[in-house]
């Protein structure tokens, strides 16, 4: 019997063989794991609370509603479905205004060194 973390294993799915970042987002909170050399940092690994898919879905259907006459909170089903047929990763950085209010959100990144932290 074979065992290989979850993370390794959805990089090794996306044509990553070593490193990189894996990114799960839940119902509810999102988990960060970094790998290097094949080995998940697992002392690098954040989790953070109460964000998460379920959040993505009311911060959209807050605009939907604000936005559009006749869409209501009663709706949440149809927004979350729209959610996901339409939605996805930006495939590249945001740039301009867009990518300097992400940035200001951000924690401040932490160097990895051989897969612990400083």
């Amino acid at each position: 019997c074979t065992y290989c973390p979850q993370p390794l294993l959805a990089l090794l799915a996306h044509g990553c063989h070593q490193d990189g970042v894996v990114m799960n987002i839940g119902q509810r909170e999102v988990v960060v794991a970094p790998c290097l050399d094949g080995r998940v940092c697992y002392e690098a690994i954040r989790v953070q609370q109460g964000m998460g898919a379920s959040m993505l879905t009311q911060v959209m259907l807050e605009l939907l509603v604000a936005r559009n006459e006749g869409v209501d909170w009663g709706m949440l089903t149809w927004c979350r479905d729209l959610k996901e047929k339409h939605c996805e990763v930006a495939p590249r950085p945001l740039a301009g205004e867009d990518g300097e209010r992400l940035q200001q959100c951000l924690p401040t990144p932490v160097e990895v060194r051989n897969g612990s932290l400083p």
